[in-house]
């Protein structure tokens, strides 16, 4: 019986372990990353030569401004992950100030989206914003699922 016991113990230790270790995934560049984007995009958009010739230096321009923003927002919501340290003005000033740049996400949104129509139509503009939304649901669920490769993590500021 005890015997029994030892191999049932050994064997639930053992397996929640073997679960509980991490999938491997292959780490991957960030330019690696981009291609990928711009490839997904690309297929999503369904590009003319023409289209990309002109739609790509306009979206590396808002993706650059969206990289610089997100940048950012991530040193204020770092900050705020100490949020019962902070003083009652701090975080305050450091909330207001995370809101402030989801404020300029949006207006950069809207002015790129303007730009996208131009350039692609309107239809085509607006899927830009839907084809990255759907990019990166479509990355996390491969990761999640152990079938994607990791994404390069976000710069240590």
């Amino acid at each position: 019986m005890k015997n029994l016991l030892l191999v049932l113990l050994t064997l639930f230790t053992v397996s929640t372990v073997a679960i509980s270790q991490p999938k491997n995934h292959k780490k991957v560049t960030r330019a690696e990353m981009d291609a990928k984007k711009v490839a997904f995009l690309s297929t999503e958009l369904n590009l003319t030569t023409a289209e990309a010739e002109k739609f790509w230096p306009v979206y590396n321009a808002y993706d650059k401004k969206m990289h610089a923003i997100h940048k950012e927002s991530r040193v204020l919501k770092k900050k705020l992950n100490r949020f019962e340290k902070l003083t009652i003005e701090d975080a305050y000033k450091t909330t207001e100030s995370v809101i402030k740049l989801e404020g300029k996400k949006t207006i950069l949104r809207k002015d790129y989206l303007e730009n996208f129509s131009k350039i692609l139509g309107k239809k085509k503009g607006a899927r830009v914003f839907y084809a990255e939304h759907k990019f990166k649901w479509d990355l996390l669920r491969k990761i999640k699922n152990g079938e994607g490769d990791m994404p390069p993590p976000p710069p240590m500021d």
